[in-house]
């Protein structure tokens, strides 16, 4: 019953460093986002 919680224990923990690896790299595509959604609007008002 022991190897069941470490089993579960190793794969929480690789769930939540994908989570957190999910988590910034969405932070950084929202950023670019932001930056394109900038520069077309400042393409359209030239």
């Amino acid at each position: 019953m022991e190897a069941m919680g470490l089993l579960g224990f190793i794969f929480g923990m690789s769930a939540m460093s994908f989570a957190i690896i999910a988590w910034t790299q969405i932070a950084a595509l929202r950023k670019e986002f932001e930056e394109l959604k900038k520069n077309l609007g400042n393409e359209n008002n030239s």
